[in-house]
């Protein structure tokens, strides 16, 4: 699986290519290039408002790290997707204590490639998929949206036979915004496909312990104690400047418009309340990651 824009400079460095071929190569990394921006604007909305592809919220504090990559896919390559997933999302992740999560995170993001990579010749489709996970200091969120172009010339087919962009977005998420019952919601998948055998039980127990006294941490209780044991706590508000540190290092958008886009999505304080006394104990912790196992993903 190589490098879609090394295919098209090579193409435009050859002699022996002919000039319509180059031509609509030089038009398929446009197009990608296209797809990807749609992707990021999108992304950018998603992540001001907390929005997801479905019904959840999950806000988030700060845009960590972002990639943006352009594939050219033959059908020897295209066995080797899930390989290039793992890694990439290995080197955005960075933490080799965290290898099984990485794989569980990667695996969510190889079955929503996987539900577009049989589409027919000359079409086109997307499929997007998001994951949160505990990964000590941060829980964190993951966005992946995916471009898969399948080509029908066969002149182009001898330099490529399918394109794919891939947008990753990783950020931090901000837990006094986000209920942990819908934490562990979503953090279910991660876990069943980071430990997807029977006899795995234990260890999702174990994971799934840590990432609640990670969530606690986080909203600034001791590991040990019930949300909402400190009646009238309300979740810290955030400084008017968090927009700027959300896109300090990205480039979405402007921070002038992400901070219109917050006050226009406010988060009462007495839902917030509710959600953190609501509490939950490790069995009903274990019986909700254990019943969510299918990721969240849309095709369209």
């Amino acid at each position: 699986m190589g490098s879609l824009r090394d295919i098209i400079n090579s193409a435009d460095n050859s002699t022996q290519m002919d000039a319509t071929v180059k031509e609509s190569l030089k038009l398929l990394m446009e197009l990608a290039e296209s797809k990807a921006v749609v992707f990021e604007q999108d992304l950018a909305n998603s992540l001001l408002s907390g929005q997801t592809i479905d019904t959840l919220q999950v806000p988030v504090s700060k845009v960590i790290n972002k990639r943006v990559e352009y594939r050219a896919l033959t059908q020897e390559s295209s066995s080797h997707v899930l390989d290039q997933v793992t890694s990439t999302i290995t080197e955005i992740i960075d933490n080799p204590n965290a290898l099984s999560i990485t794989q569980g995170i990667a695996g969510i993001a190889y079955e929503a490639l996987d539900t577009i990579m049989g589409v027919g010749e000359g079409q086109e489709q997307v499929v997007k998929c998001y994951s949160v996970a505990a990964l000590n200091p941060a829980i964190v969120r993951f966005d992946f949206s995916f471009w898969l172009q399948k080509i029908a010339s066969e002149a182009i087919k001898k330099y490529v036979e399918s394109a794919l962009v891939c947008v990753v977005y990783e950020s931090a998420v901000d837990v006094s915004k986000l209920s942990l019952n819908d934490f562990l919601v979503i953090y279910g998948p991660v876990l069943h496909k980071a430990f997807p055998n029977q006899d795995d039980a234990p260890k999702i127990m174990e994971m799934t312990e840590e990432a609640i006294k990670l969530y606690k941490t986080l909203l600034g209780e001791k590991p040990d104690e019930e949300p909402g044991d400190k009646p009238g706590d309300k979740p810290e508000e955030k400084p008017s400047g968090s927009v700027d540190a959300l896109f300090a290092q990205s480039d979405m958008i402007g921070a002038q418009e992400g901070r219109a886009a917050l006050d226009d999505k406010t988060v009462q304080d007495d839902k917030a309340a509710q959600d953190m006394a609501d509490g939950i104990d490790l069995s009903s912790a274990m019986d909700l990651v254990l019943a969510n196992k299918t990721p969240h993903m849309v095709v369209g």
